[in-house]
């Protein structure tokens, strides 16, 4: 099962072109101001230097960067029974957590994608689903005790954000992705019938 969220761009372009005017504006400003004697024009290449960063950041970020979500059969565990079931049908009810994972592949243009995790499922506690990613970051520190949180979405203002709580050792980290309902069903469905018997919930 395969999953990769389409990407509006439309917010991140303007917001790009703005802060690349700002930046043009700032280092053509400082010969006027300086002569003046406004404002140093030291302050204003600092500006300018700022905001071509930021604008950058957001282009290949959120513009050109692509994930992809993904449940396989680990076949390093697995049986020859089990690989032969999955290639004919995969069918994530009858696998075991202990031999599915999740991976999240990142790519960028025409280069080769790269996986950025690899987790197994049977070490998935809980499935979130989040409207928006305003309250993301607090609410997994402090009712998860999440100290790590990935964040793999492919938008900048996503309507729906899944949050997938691993366990790691001792501790608790999560992955903040944009899978459809049907992933995000089939994750739950494997957190509920997994070790830690967590399903989905929903916040605003």
């Amino acid at each position: 099962m395969k999953y990769s969220p389409p990407m509006s761009g439309k917010i991140v372009s303007v917001a790009s072109v703005i802060l690349f005017a700002v930046a043009l504006t700032c280092f053509i400003v400082p010969g006027t101001a300086g002569s003046l004697g406004v404002v140093p024009p030291a302050v204003f290449q600092l500006a300018g230097v700022v905001s071509a960063v930021a604008a950058i950041f957001l282009a290949v970020r959120y513009r050109f960067t692509r994930f992809t979500y993904s449940i396989s059969l680990r076949e390093i565990g697995a049986d020859e029974e089990a690989v032969e079931a999955w290639e004919s049908e995969p069918d994530l009810t009858k696998v075991p957590p202990s031999l599915l994972d999740f991976t999240v592949v990142k790519s960028q243009g025409k280069r080769p994608g790269v996986a950025e995790c690899i987790l197994s499922l049977d070490d998935l506690k809980r499935v979130v689903r989040f409207t928006g990613k305003k309250k993301i970051a607090e609410t997994a520190k402090e009712e998860f005790g999440c100290k790590v949180l990935y964040d793999y979405t492919a938008n900048l203002f996503p309507p729906m954000v899944t949050v997938l709580f691993f366990a790691d050792r001792d501790k608790t980290i999560g992955v903040a992705v944009e899978c459809d309902e049907q992933m995000a069903g089939v994750l739950a469905a494997v957190a509920t019938s997994g070790k830690y018997g967590k399903t989905v919930d929903r916040r605003s």
